[in-house]
């Protein structure tokens, strides 16, 4: 299974949700009245994909890394957690497969939703130009290390993290730019 991170975006452009999904998850609207209530008044919302996972532990990671990020510069969230939780890989009873089967007869899908359900299917990454808005609205660079020995994943915002954890900015540059391969032991990747 593949597992990415996400975020929801008015129409106007203004991020209001995080979330960790894999199939079309990112695409649904069973989600709490906060958020219903910011789609039913902005009259819909935007799908992005930021970033594909091998495992679900490192989209919940990456998941809590972005809340935290955007929370601490004052971008108010529709989301009532601080992430990384979640039922993937639970299984539903046929009665309760039966119902919600149910309860989506007579129902259309909009030609956005429809839309939507394409671009999921094929597999669209979110465009260059978009990850630099958002990495602009953050403006800070969002990196991912991993720890060759361990396989731990680690965010860093900005140099002064980076810093702090023992790196040196220019070293983690030159591997994200792969010029080095390796700086004390971790391999690096610009995420935003």
């Amino acid at each position: 299974m593949k597992f990415y991170t996400y975020a929801h975006f008015r129409p106007n452009g203004k991020i209001f949700y995080i979330g960790k999904g894999s199939n079309l998850r990112a695409w649904t609207t069973r989600r709490n009245a906060y958020w219903k209530q910011i789609v039913k008044k902005n009259k819909g919302f935007e799908v992005k994909i930021l970033s594909y996972w091998k495992t679900e532990e490192e989209a919940f990671e990456h998941e809590k890394f972005l809340i935290s990020c955007l929370k601490n510069i004052n971008i108010k969230l529709a989301n009532l957690t601080n992430g990384g939780e979640g039922r993937s890989g639970s299984i539903l009873s046929n009665e309760t497969k039966r119902k919600m089967s149910m309860a989506k007869i007579g129902k259309k899908k909009t030609l956005q939703h429809c839309e939507n359900i394409k671009k999921a299917k094929l597999g669209i990454v979110m465009p260059k130009e978009t990850k630099e808005k958002i990495s602009k609205k953050l403006s800070i660079g969002i990196v991912k290390a991993t720890n060759l020995e361990t396989k731990k994943v680690s965010f860093f915002r900005g140099k002064n993290e980076l810093v702090k954890a023992g790196f040196k900015p220019p070293n983690v540059s030159a591997c994200i730019k792969g010029k080095l391969n390796k700086h004390k032991n971790h391999v690096f990747e610009r995420i935003l």
